[in-house]
């Protein structure tokens, strides 16, 4: 395909059809980080809140501070790693949409597992 006529909004008109899942993933990206944090919030600070060595608001404000250096700092790596190591993306070319969705259910069951083993 040549995208010759690429819209910087809407982006091709080969992908319009498949916005919806990246809106869609995108929400889902958004409840897997809530869930994964929920998950190390509990491990990491639950002791430290029981002992009143810090009080749950700061136990909160730390958790995200420090989660999102984390995903900052160590982010890169594990996105290198999905994307050369695990997945090879050329068999995608043809059809990225295959690949959008494959990631989409990625993340589905990331958010079930976390959240179900946090709750």
């Amino acid at each position: 395909f040549v995208y010759d006529d690429f819209d910087p909004i809407w982006g091709s008109q080969y992908m319009q059809p498949f916005f919806w899942l990246v809106v869609f993933s995108l929400v889902i990206s958004a409840l897997v980080g809530f869930a994964m944090g929920a998950n190390d919030v509990a491990n990491s600070f639950g002791t430290s809140v029981s002992s009143k060595a810090v009080s749950i608001a700061q136990a909160c404000v730390l958790a995200g501070i420090f989660n999102f250096i984390g995903a900052v700092v160590l982010g890169g790596s594990v996105t290198d790693t999905i994307r050369h190591k695990i997945v090879e993306l050329d068999l995608f070319a043809p059809e990225p949409h295959i690949y959008m969705a494959s990631m989409s259910a990625a993340y589905i069951g990331a958010f079930v597992l976390v959240m179900g083993s946090t709750v």
